[in-house]
């Protein structure tokens, strides 16, 4: 071939051109398909007779060349080295730079294959490709910045974009290895080897340059709970201005232990912020996914920083830590640094709080129940109210803190809670009021009505702490009158303890209480419930003093009279529960009935004088038509007698010196006012009434103080009752007496007429009966037409009290009669049934 050129080049015209070219060519092309064999001289020698634009497309084909068998295709690499050659040769300049740029892409596909990065190396031509790979190949080189900078310049990457993404791959990607996989040495070592290999990474950066990657790109990709990571990232961008205050709110939050698990929202943007990693970074799903794990076990005890440091409104998510006071007080540090209002936070608390607080039935809170407590920081339990209370004190802005004490006493049940607020509402009212001069007018005019509202709150809550939550309703809707009215009207019955006379307090006979109900009357006592109304009453600037004397004086002249309201609570207190059986009312009634006989039995022992035993020495009604009975007295008119005597116990021992007139209740008062009552006018109060409020004052006080307070003997009081009894049935039986006549007139005379003109009546023979024995009427015939008359009626049950009175009281006193021995020898012979 030498021998060849040079013959040609010495006689050109000898041989042609075109075929020497041609035969050049053919042998360069065979030349260049036998494989690792390849000749670099016999190339060049054949590329010598041809044009270099020929040449060089000879040997970018065989470069390209795929279809041929592997041992005829030559290596790229000994392909981009004869490039190199002969463009040296030829002083090719773009073929050596092509051939330059062919050999660093082959020896970068060798280094791919051994990272195990996957490419493909037809395409590094294209722009663009090789920039695609670079995470993947900073990734490899996470320990070795200048491999990372030679591939940069090796694919003509800009050094400043092979930085950034290499200081991305530290911070933004955290170790995947476990700790027990690589031991504790080894895994500090990794995960905190970017403090050591980012330094020097930034300062090839300008500084606008390190605060646009570290606090734009960086950044937002960085884990929310990775504490250190997020640390260094601002700790590098120190000379941002709002580093420091980042910085700060960074140090509060890790000493922070998180109380709260993360919601399902903040669980999303895990998963949000895993999606962005790997679409950014290019990592693996394997890497994701332990990337989402890792952040989900550190969000169980850390706040995300992100969310609490970098948005508008970082109370969204500090919401729900605010769970107790020890929380508040630590998070509170935040307000500095993130520019939150104090007083917003407190706010967030109280309404956090009301959130969190547990489910009340109904309208009031159980006041028995255990009370939701909170931690202060010293470890203090404090209760929920007083949690409440501290912290709307120290808001400072009064308006704010009136209106979320406004929120909060709107939802709460009635509770502590309820009533601590509106008692802290009514001091920021007062305080708004004092200082905001004439334009807070309308806030003056409220401070009543306030304090009207706190009022009725602590009624309701003294109301339901007594076990009384059924009557809360009326207290609000009907009034302070309406709640004692029902309070006396109800629970006497259910008390079981002794009045201060030492009688015995029997059950009214209802048979259906509530058992709870029941338990907390018993519980609060008599003493109790009177000190419940006093309560209730001087709250309501009602007096209470007033108020059971005109309770009193309705109950003496209407027996009868129930609360209208009192429907709804009886119909509220006994729904739901099955009525007793007949038998046991019946049961519950005589024993209610035997407990007031004994209770008032001897009344009048000491002038010798007594009624039958089947007319209570207490004010009677006349008993009903149907059973004819003139003396037995009606179980709602002995209940209602229980019932005064209950609210007309004395309230102050002794004469009460240090009490004032106006206010004082007690034994003295009781007997003035009873007193007034009985001897009223006749228009005004009628004789049963008196009756009863003369049985209701020996009841309460010992004959000593009657006669303090009457200033006559205790016997003309007695005689006075035992008139009044009288003329209230003659009333009653349709045949009115004037008062004065009958005190005047003789009673024997009087017991005669009627008899004359009543004896018929079984009703009228009764009040005969018991006029002649009261009055001690001696006559023999009379008593014998009386007592043959009750036994033809029959009334069998009241001859027999009559017959024993007779015996105990004017046996001694009658004179001998025959008809009279003999009628009651007849009663001898043949025992009543």
């Amino acid at each position: 071939l030498e021998l060849a050129v040079s013959l040609h080049l010495r006689h050109p015209r000898r041989l042609p051109a075109p075929a020497l070219r041609q035969m050049c060519r053919e042998r360069a092309e065979k030349v260049l398909r036998v494989g690792s064999l390849l000749d670099h001289d016999l190339v060049a020698a054949n590329f010598g007779a041809l044009e270099q634009r020929e040449a060089s497309d000879l040997l970018v084909a065989a470069m390209g060349q795929k279809d041929l068998q592997a041992e005829t295709r030559a290596p790229r690499a000994l392909l981009v080295r004869l490039g190199l050659e002969l463009g040296a040769l030829w002083g090719n300049a773009s073929l050596r730079a092509d051939m330059m740029r062919a050999e660093r892409h082959a020896r970068w596909n060798q280094y791919f294959v051994v990272l195990g990065i996957p490419c493909e190396a037809s395409r590094f031509s294209e722009a663009g490709y090789l920039l695609s790979l670079l995470p993947a190949v900073v990734r490899a080189a996470r320990g070795d910045l200048g491999f990372a900078l030679h591939f940069g310049r090796d694919s003509e990457v800009p050094q400043q974009e092979i930085l950034v993404q290499w200081i991305e791959s530290h911070l933004v990607l955290p170790s995947t290895e476990s700790r027990s996989s690589q031991g504790l040495h080894m895994w500090l070592e990794n995960e905190e080897s970017y403090r050591l290999a980012v330094p020097p990474a930034l300062e090839r950066l300008s500084p606008e340059a390190v605060e646009e990657l570290l606090l734009q790109r960086i950044l937002p990709l960085v884990s929310p709970y990775d504490y250190r990571r997020i640390e260094f990232v601002l700790e590098s961008a120190r000379a941002h201005p709002k580093a420091a205050r980042w910085r700060e709110a960074l140090r509060i939050l890790e000493k922070y232990s998180r109380k709260v698990a993360p919601s399902q929202a903040e669980l999303r943007e895990i998963t949000s912020w895993s999606a962005q990693l790997q679409q950014q970074q290019q990592c693996s799903r394997s890497a994701a996914s332990l990337h989402v794990q890792k952040a989900q076990e550190m969000a169980m005890r850390r706040l995300p920083w992100h969310q609490v440091a970098l948005r508008e409104d970082p109370l969204t998510d500090l919401r729900a830590e605010l769970c107790d006071l020890q929380s508040l007080k630590h998070l509170l540090l935040l307000c500095g640094p993130l520019g939150i209002s104090c007083d917003d936070m407190y706010v967030a608390f109280l309404r956090e709080s009301y959130r969190k607080a547990p489910a009340c039935g109904g309208d009031v809170a159980d006041p028995h129940s255990s009370i939701d407590s909170y931690s202060d920081s010293d470890g203090a339990r404090l209760s929920r109210s007083h949690a409440f209370d501290s912290v709307l004190s120290e808001i400072r802005d009064y308006r704010k803190a009136a209106d979320v004490a406004l929120w909060l006493e709107e939802r709460l049940p009635l509770s502590l809670e309820k009533l601590v607020i509106a008692r802290r509402r009514l001091e920021l009212a007062l305080h708004l009021a004092q200082s905001g001069g004439e334009q807070d007018s309308s806030l003056q005019s409220a401070v009543p009505e306030l304090r009207h509202r706190v009022a009725l709150l602590e009624s309701q809550w003294a109301v339901a702490k007594a076990g009384l939550g059924i009557f809360g309703s009326l207290l609000a809707e009907q009034g302070v009158r309406a709640l004692v009215e029902c309070l006396y009207f109800y629970l006497p019955a259910m008390l079981t303890v002794g009045d201060p006379c030492g009688q015995a307090w029997g059950s009214l006979g209802h048979g259906a209480e509530d058992p709870a109900l029941v338990r907390s009357v018993k519980k609060l006592g008599t003493e109790g419930l009177h000190d419940l109304v006093d309560d209730v009453c001087l709250r309501a600037g009602v007096s209470p003093k007033q108020l059971r004397q005109q309770l009193v004086e309705q109950w003496l002249t209407d027996p009868f009279w129930t609360p209208s309201w009192g429907l709804k609570v009886e119909a509220f207190a006994l729904a739901g529960r099955p009525p007793q059986h007949g038998s046991q009312a019946g049961d519950q009634r005589q024993k209610a009935q035997a407990a007031r006989d004994s209770a008032s039995s001897q009344l009048f022992a000491q002038d010798g004088r007594s009624f039958p035993r089947s007319s209570p020495q207490l004010p009677l009604s006349l008993g009903t038509r149907a059973t004819g009975q003139m003396f037995v007295q009606e179980p709602a008119i002995a209940e209602s007698l229980d019932r005064v005597v209950f609210v007309a116990q004395p309230r102050h021992p002794g004469n009460a010196p240090g009490v004032l007139k106006e206010a004082r209740e007690d034994i003295r008062t009781r007997c003035i006012h009873l007193l007034r009552v009985a001897f009223g006018k006749e228009k005004q109060v009628a004789y049963d009434a008196k009756c009863r409020a003369l049985a209701v004052l020996f009841r309460l006080a010992p004959p000593h103080e009657i006669a303090r307070a009457y200033r006559n003997p205790v016997e003309e009081l007695q005689e006075i009752w035992k008139l009044y009894f009288y003329m209230d049935a003659f009333q009653q039986l349709g045949a009115p007496q004037d008062f004065k006549r009958f005190y005047q007139c003789s009673k024997d005379g009087l017991a005669r007429a009627l008899w004359r003109s009543h004896h018929a009546d079984p009703r009228m023979v009764q009040v005969i009966a018991a006029l002649c024995l009261d009055f001690g009427i001696c006559d023999g015939r009379f008593w014998a037409s009386i007592l043959q008359r009750l036994r033809d009626l029959p009334l069998h049950g009241f001859l027999r009290d009559v017959l024993v009175a007779l015996h105990e009281r004017l046996a001694l006193k009658l004179p001998h009669d025959e008809e009279l021995v003999s009628t009651l020898a007849q009663l001898l012979r043949a025992p009543l049934e």
